[in-house]
């Protein structure tokens, strides 16, 4: 885990080393994805604009996604880029939605 300050410009993650620029494009929403299923379960992928790795190797943990709600309620797993935030959030959407008896 750095202690970098991240924004994201489109899809582009970018270092930012200045707070106070951070903190007014973190500011802003972030989301990157959001699935609402009719049972009331959200799928979230978020871009959380600091690195929440456990490990000091490895490319920075930037994006988030949560399941809220069901089953996999508290279930997130974090990515290092948008697109495989994206990925990961269709993954766990079709996951959750297997596991809820929704026919896929």
């Amino acid at each position: 885990m750095n202690d970098a300050f991240y924004i994201l410009k489109g899809k582009r993650v970018v270092e930012c080393d200045d707070v106070h620029k951070w903190a007014k494009a973190m500011g802003k929403t972030k989301s990157v994805r959001k699935t609402r299923l009719p049972n009331g379960v959200l799928i979230s992928t978020l871009f959380l604009g600091r690195d929440c790795s456990f490990l000091d190797e490895g490319a920075p943990m930037l994006f988030e996604t949560m399941v809220i709600g069901g089953k996999f309620d508290q279930k997130y797993e974090r990515y290092p880029t948008y697109d495989d935030a994206v990925k990961g959030h269709r993954l766990i959407v079709k996951l959750v939605k297997k596991a809820e008896g929704y026919i896929l």
